[in-house]
């Protein structure tokens, strides 16, 4: 069998790994078919940049391209595209931030060779091509997509989909010191573009949701007490954010941001594919729905059939109590 590299683009931001690096090593290694078969990262970093931030990744080596603090798509994915050619990897993953959106497509065409953007899932098939599964057709079907004729196989990945791969104590891949990219002339503001809300709700074990069951923006107020009560951040199905009760960096769902909470409770949610397509993967799912036959109660570990407006006075209450 041939060697079936796989390269992983690692995101950094304010001197660390962003949290798809480790998601995307975890993937890669999900997907190794053989022992010879390498996982190397490839990391666009800052003057000054501390090697420390590798600590612990399990990966086989990792390239490391100096820039200055300078963001130019053209610039970065030229660099990538560079290590790819030289090294001619079976697999290229980026994450599905602004960042690898805005890389990915450069150097698929600079590759002359396809992409898929914002995968939920990957495998190998008999043949050992990756199988490259996003939803489409508005979540109603996953589509199942593969690059047989061209190298790499491309990947753009949701944040948050992924399993993050487990520290490696006292373990640093090899590092290698590649050239410094040439830079372009846009500026980056705050270092990187700031990471959206969208990305952080990936990072938070506890979320609170709300949906169309809420009838009026102030009531979400109760929610997010509830939320804060558990440590949790409130979050909200696209129903609320099309009637302007809140932001869409507060979205979660496939139209939103795809989260993987160790607990997520929900109230006034229905379930629908879309939505449960972008939290499918949470821990425990508590759901609060005053309609016996919604949609989500096929998949919450907890169903409780009831009015929001009462049951959400009372965990405040008895949440409240514990405090004292």
């Amino acid at each position: 069998m041939s060697k079936r590299d796989s390269f992983v683009v690692l995101q950094c931001a304010d001197g660390a790994l962003h949290s798809t690096a480790w998601e995307l090593i975890g993937a890669a290694h999900a997907l190794r078919q053989s022992g010879h078969d390498r996982i190397c990262g490839i990391l666009l970093a800052e003057e000054g940049w501390d090697q420390d931030m590798l600590q612990g990744l399990p990966a086989d080596c990792v390239y490391v391209i100096p820039t200055n603090s300078l963001f130019d798509p053209q610039a970065c994915a030229a660099a990538i595209t560079q290590c790819v050619k030289r090294f001619a990897p079976d697999v290229l993953l980026l994450p599905g931030t602004s960042f690898g959106r805005a890389i990915a497509p450069r150097v698929a065409v600079a590759c002359r060779t396809g992409l898929t953007a914002d995968c939920t899932e990957l495998e190998r098939d008999e043949h050992g091509y990756l199988v490259q599964i996003r939803p489409a057709f508005g979540g109603d079907i996953m589509a199942r997509i593969v690059t047989e004729h061209s190298r790499p196989q491309m990947a753009t990945i949701r944040a948050g989909v992924m399993e993050r791969c487990a520290q490696r104590k006292g373990y640093v891949p090899t590092i290698v010191l590649c050239p410094k990219m040439e830079q372009g002339m846009l500026q980056l503001q705050n270092r990187e573009i700031q990471a959206a809300q969208s990305e952080l709700l990936t990072e938070k074990k506890i979320l609170v949701a709300a949906g169309r069951g809420v009838r009026r923006k102030e009531d979400l107020e109760q929610i997010r007490r509830l939320a804060e009560l558990l440590g949790g951040t409130l979050a909200c199905s696209r129903a609320l954010v099309e009637q302007g009760f809140l932001p869409y960096d507060r979205q979660i769902g496939l139209s939103g941001a795809s989260v993987r909470p160790e607990l997520l409770i929900t109230f006034g949610i229905s379930g629908s594919v879309q939505f449960m397509a972008g939290v499918g993967r949470a821990k425990k799912i508590i759901a609060v729905n005053s309609n016996p036959d919604a949609r989500i109660f096929q998949f919450a570990h907890i169903p409780i059939c009831g009015d929001l407006y009462e049951i959400v006075p009372e965990m405040i209450r008895m949440l409240e109590q514990n405090e004292e």
